[in-house]
């Protein structure tokens, strides 16, 4: 199997830093640009419509980038049933062995104003490129244990393992699994799976050069924070002058330098789920699931310490002290008037997420002549209940553990965690006639609290949201599909926060609907 995938993207309207300050320095008569190079014009950015139009001609820069990802897979597998040769009380046992290889490359090149960060609406975004080939053994056995008897109708056992040898780390990775299915009696399934699974770094992981970010981070020396007796002696204690200590913090939005780093290793999964499947047969058509999770990974990925703001919490903690031996003061660059100048954080395989919840899914298909009303078709409903009652990350073997669970902020997100609310719904019930449909979605996200405990900011809980989707459809022919609806049907509202917002003072767009009530109608061809 081969395949590439080429993209390119062309961004106009932005503009560029550099002419924007040559374009404000002007020669001592004020008539023209002290650099009248690249046809300088002269800007002014003062007051509505004061700009020209050939100095906006002038800062002006067009983005562009474009980039490949290429793959190739060679793989052969066996598999079948042993019923043929010998058999289990239970019956055969079922088997797949095999072997892959696996080659990624990937490169993106960016014009030279985004690669260096020349542009007031964009962070830089270095070239890439890179990749790693792997090789691949694995085998499966699904084992037939008992069978038709008294509360066993059924009990499998699973078990399988994965070799793999990657080009871009010294050891080879190990992964295995083993998981039992035992159906009680007809109605009745429980079942229990024990993965190690791992995940290799990825080409960017691996190979990204250092680009910059602005995160939203307080300065523990600042006066914002107003820091105690022992942070403003940790502040002094790693180089910041003691008559700065307590300054006003100019910007909260902190400049971090972050890439890839050639020596990580794979992430490190341990997951446990266990679960039970019930379909009543008093009832046809419904089926209730419940499964139990708990899932530790080690090893993570992630930035340095975490986050911006864990680094400095750490530096100028009750641990690390301002100690500028420690890497996490190291990491954290000032200019002489004690602000920061940046944070440089470099991947790493130094932090740990556990997660730990239970999904429950119910689903109910009938006919509605079935429960007594007229024969206008039929009605399915299936709802998705999460309960994530843990997610903790530990950035490093020093730092505090971030309990995420309940919370937003720029602690958990900038972890890799994200939002993650205690309780969440999605639920769908669809009515069908014929060729005709209709469906309504609801859409829970529980309330959440900031996760800072030691900065106020503006907004520090978001509330429950609820979204409603509604459609129709209908299917004009075996191969034409009609369908029209509204999303967010309530006009459920954006949240729009201060500082613990990413990006910065606005929401969480990966998480909530930014657009608001939305209408839309499609048509779909099957050929």
């Amino acid at each position: 199997q081969y395949g590439n995938t080429h993209g390119s993207n062309s961004l106009l309207g932005d503009t560029s830093l550099a002419r924007i300050q040559q374009g404000l320095l002007l020669n001592a008569a004020g008539t023209g640009c002290s650099d009248p190079s690249n046809g300088c014009v002269p800007v002014n950015l003062f007051g509505e419509g004061r700009l020209s139009p050939a100095a906006a001609n002038f800062i002006s820069t067009r983005i562009n980038s474009s980039q490949d990802y290429e793959q190739i897979v060679a793989s052969a597998f066996l598999s079948g049933n042993t019923s043929n040769f010998f058999s289990l009380p239970a019956g055969g046992i079922g088997f797949a062995i095999g072997a892959e290889y696996r080659s990624e490359e990937f490169e993106f090149r960016p014009s030279q104003d985004l690669a260096v960060g020349n542009l007031t609406g964009f962070n830089a975004s270095p070239p890439v490129a890179g990749g790693f080939d792997v090789y691949d053994l694995y085998g499966e056995l699904l084992i037939p244990v008992l069978k038709d008897l008294p509360f066993v109708r059924e009990l499998n056992l699973e078990v399988a393992g994965r070799l793999s040898d990657y080009s871009s780390q010294s050891d080879m990775t190990k992964t295995y699994k083993v998981a039992g299915d035992w159906r009680v009696f007809e109605d009745l399934r429980l079942r229990a799976s024990y993965n190690r699974a791992v995940r290799a770094p990825s080409v960017g992981e691996l190979f990204r050069p250092a680009g910059n970010s602005f995160p939203t981070a307080t300065d523990p020396c600042s006066f914002q924070a107003n820091p105690n007796a022992q942070v403003r002696q940790a502040c002094i204690a790693s180089g910041v002058p003691a008559n700065l200590v307590g300054v006003i913090q100019a910007n909260q939005q902190t400049q971090t330098l972050s890439g890839g780093n050639p020596d990580l290793e794979p992430e490190v999964a341990d997951t446990f789920t266990g679960g039970v499947v019930w379909t009543p047969s008093f009832v046809p058509g419904l089926q209730i699931t419940a499964d139990y999770f708990d899932i530790e990974i080690n090893d993570l990925i992630t930035s340095f310490g975490g986050s911006t703001s864990n680094v400095l919490n750490v530096c100028y903690g009750s641990i690390v002290q301002g100690n500028p031996a420690s890497p996490y003061c190291q990491a954290v660059r000032r200019l002489a008037n004690g602000s920061i100048e940046f944070v440089s954080l470099q991947d790493r395989n130094v932090a740990t997420l556990t997660a730990k919840g239970v999904d429950i899914d119910v689903s109910y298909t009938f006919a509605l002549e079935d429960v007594g009303l007229p024969d206008w078709g039929n009605i399915q409903i299936r709802s998705l209940y999460t309960n994530t009652w843990e997610n903790t990350l530990k950035p490093d073997e020093i730092s505090t553990p971030i309990k995420c669970a309940d919370k937003f902020g720029t602690r958990c997100n900038s972890g890799g965690t994200g939002i993650i609310p205690r309780h969440k719904i999605n639920s769908r019930v669809k009515w069908t006639m014929g060729d005709w449909g209709a469906t309504l979605v609801w859409n829970h996200i529980d309330d959440v609290n900031d996760d800072n405990p030691n900065t106020n900011y503006v907004v520090e809980h978001i509330d429950a949201k609820n979204y409603w989707d509604l459609s129709a459809d209908w299917r004009a022919t075996e191969n034409i599909e009609f369908t029209v609806g509204v999303r967010n049907l309530t006009q459920e509202a954006y949240p729009i926060l201060g500082g613990n917002a990413s990006p910065s003072n606005s929401g969480y767009p990966n998480t909530y609907d930014v657009l608001g009530r939305v209408f839309f109608a499609n048509v779909g061809f099957r050929f």
